[in-house]
């Protein structure tokens, strides 16, 4: 029997290198693998359990842009006098996630530069950017965690 029986595509071809773990809760994978430079992991939770998701860096910045211009379109909308519920029975989007993107209206300039250069640490993603628009209303506490300075 083969023990990759999850991940076989037939009975007679199975992937190599793959197997469940004893506990059954991983699959391990037994094989190297090379990131370039322009390749960075990003991590969604996605309901009750977890996603791993491989962008290149290009679609890391457009996932993080297109973000902060939903913070940007509630920021305005917020400003011309729509309440958070106005603007969540609009969108047909919670509370919480209205909020996460008013935050990023708010991201030091500094740090919204490097996000439309392009150049993100590897570390960020939406997630870790939320976390930061979030935590630190400081433009300088936010510089220091997306740069991890």
């Amino acid at each position: 029997m083969c023990l990759c029986s999850n991940f076989c595509l037939s009975r007679s071809h199975c992937m190599s290198g793959v197997y469940v773990s004893e506990d059954g809760k991983h699959v391990v994978l037994e094989r190297q693998i090379f990131f370039n430079r322009n390749i960075t992991l990003n991590y969604i939770g996605m309901g009750s359990g977890n996603q791993t998701l491989v962008f290149t860096k290009t679609e890391n910045a457009n996932a993080l842009i297109r973000a902060m211009a939903m913070g940007w379109k509630y920021r305005k909308a917020y400003e011309r006098g729509a309440s958070v519920n106005e603007i969540r029975l609009a969108e047909n989007k919670g509370d919480r996630t209205i909020y996460k993107y008013l935050n990023l209206a708010y991201l030091s300039p500094k740090v919204v530069g490097s996000i439309m250069d392009s150049e993100i640490p590897s570390h960020i993603n939406l997630q870790t950017l939320f976390g930061i628009a979030s935590k630190y209303e400081d433009f300088g506490e936010q510089e220091a965690a997306f740069f991890r300075t």
